[in-house]
């Protein structure tokens, strides 16, 4: 099986199970309905996963804060690609978490998520990564498409910071 996208029946101990094949690489679990945060929390303990794609889902701001690029356990989060696209709920709440997180992303697709604002994309330009070479940002592509509050001061900004390395996709509005 390669996917899970669209299995609405599929539940928070149905992933439980699932993680403890603690090999997983990518997990896509788009348009599962039936999933919340708590899946989140089990998820994060895949310390070899570098694809979480939960476009669609019922993940919430409470649910990224379980992503962490520390130590979990005995695991370390190592996600690369981030999917939270059409997520109605998520705020800059929980891209805040995303961002304080530590967690080495370098792709990020917030596609169509309407309670992002300019807050969400000042957290993201000022993440840090501890990675084991010095600290710094890991993100490389950000994906906002159709999104919330994100104004043109957001714009404005991004351009003289360390954000300036990152590809910005799904934005139809230049820095000037």
């Amino acid at each position: 099986m390669r996917s899970l996208r669209w299995c609405n029946l599929l539940t928070n101990h149905a992933i439980e199970n699932l993680v403890s094949n603690t090999h997983l690489k990518v997990l896509d679990l788009r348009y599962c309905k039936s999933l919340g945060d708590e899946v989140v929390r089990a998820i994060s303990t895949l310390s070899e996963l570098k694809s979480l794609l939960l476009d669609g889902s019922d993940i919430c701001d409470s649910g990224l804060s379980y992503l962490k690029g520390r130590v979990i356990g005995s695991s370390k989060l190592e996600l690369q690609e981030l999917d939270i696209s059409n997520l109605p709920n998520l705020s800059d709440n929980g891209v805040l978490y995303l961002a304080k997180s530590g967690v080495p992303i370098s792709a990020l697709r917030m596609r169509q998520c309407p309670l992002i604002s300019d807050i969400s994309i000042m957290a993201l330009a000022l993440m840090r990564v501890d990675v084991d070479h010095g600290h710094g940002s890991s993100l490389r592509l950000l994906d906002i498409y159709n999104y919330g509050g994100i104004t043109q001061l957001a714009f404005h900004w991004l351009k003289n910071t360390l954000f300036s390395k990152v590809e910005m996709v799904g934005s139809d509005r230049k820095c000037k």
